[in-house]
């Protein structure tokens, strides 16, 4: 199954047979420079209807982590020092980073070759109460150009549909406002702690998500007030 983003909402249909495979992260950052000067020069265009949405494959993983430590370092820029970004990248590329990026429900967003971004989900805990919303990195030729809102309610979607109706994230300062807009409430702040003994400075959100009642017309849910 696939997602598709059609331009008014998200649904999921079968999958053709993948007809390509991806090469290396170093090769797609690359394409992507490419596509993006001589596709889609219109700033304010729309198309994340063009990419198509599908689960990240093993192969896939060393892409992933190459595309979330490019991103790190270049949008987070304003918001950390050299040796958070440093070291929070060096943790990107460890064998625990790889490990739990595989355990979430990992998709990504990929326009022919180029991998644009990924988002993913994980329960909290075993009694269906609360998901994590994690690994919401889009490349940065590509950001401020929806595909994150789109991966990230896509991946509150698939948690949504397995039984889960309020959505935490911790994330650094930069996504902080990314995430107010989609609804989330600041809960709480702490620091996570990096290789060499760096405290990354993080904040904590919460969103909750109305459940569907019958007569709803299956419209989309609408946020509540965090808990």
């Amino acid at each position: 199954m696939r997602w598709v983003n059609n331009g008014d909402n998200l649904g999921l249909i079968p999958s053709p047979p993948l007809q390509r495979q991806h090469g290396g992260a170093k090769h797609e950052v690359e394409a992507s420079s490419t596509i993006g000067l001589h596709m889609f020069s219109v700033a304010q265009q729309d198309i994340t209807h063009l990419a198509d949405y599908r689960p990240v494959t093993i192969d896939e993983l060393a892409d992933v982590r190459i595309l979330h430590e490019t991103a790190f370092r270049a949008l987070a820029a304003n918001q950390h020092g050299a040796g958070e970004i440093d070291a929070f990248c060096a943790l990107m590329q460890s064998n625990a980073y790889t490990d739990q990026i595989a355990g979430n429900d990992l998709w990504a967003a990929w326009i022919e070759r180029t991998l644009i971004g990924t988002a993913g989900w994980a329960p909290v805990d075993g009694f269906g109460r609360s998901a994590r919303i994690a690994d919401v990195f889009v490349n940065p030729l590509f950001a401020g150009r929806g595909f994150g809102r789109v991966l990230a309610m896509a991946a509150e979607e698939r948690a949504r549909l397995a039984g889960f109706n309020a959505f935490g994230v911790r994330v650094t300062p930069n996504a902080v406002p990314f995430f107010a807009s989609l609804g989330y409430r600041i809960t709480a702040q702490g620091t996570r702690q990096l290789p060499g003994g760096i405290d990354l400075p993080v904040t904590y959100m919460r969103k909750q998500r109305r459940k569907r009642l019958p007569g709803d017309g299956g419209g989309a849910d609408t946020p509540d007030q965090a808990r």
